[in-house]
């Protein structure tokens, strides 16, 4: 299964906007993606250091059970929350190196936003 960096960002948006303290997260729906497709995501998220999760299901699929954005998911989120921001970070990726990775994307978004703070 392939990387989908569009999955992952609404996956990060709407795990901050819907989980809270005291209640763990189970997201399982979005629109246009499979339930296979969101566990593997998440589960990369995890393995990233992005997610704090709990493994509810042993198959290989898996479910799990968010438990909290960690810091680095909240920075990761953070610099790409803005969708002009996104998308141009997705366009300046693609047109200057051909990929998508977590490093990549850190890199350009930050470089976007450092530079619209300059413009003001």
């Amino acid at each position: 299964m392939k990387k989908d960096f569009d999955l992952i960002r609404e996956l990060l948006l709407n795990i901050e906007e819907k989980s809270t303290l005291d209640n763990a997260y189970f997201p399982n729906k979005i629109e246009g993606y499979s339930e296979v497709e969101i566990n593997y995501h998440i589960k990369m998220l995890g393995n990233g250091g992005f997610l704090d999760l709990t493994i509810q299901s042993p198959y290989p699929d898996g479910t799990y059970r968010i438990d909290s954005i960690t810091l680095e998911g909240h920075e990761f989120l953070d610099n790409i929350k803005n969708s002009t921001v996104w998308e141009k970070t997705k366009k300046t990726a693609w047109d200057k190196t051909g990929t998508l990775t977590f490093e990549i994307i850190k890199t350009i978004s930050t470089s976007l936003l450092k530079s619209m703070i300059n413009d003001k």
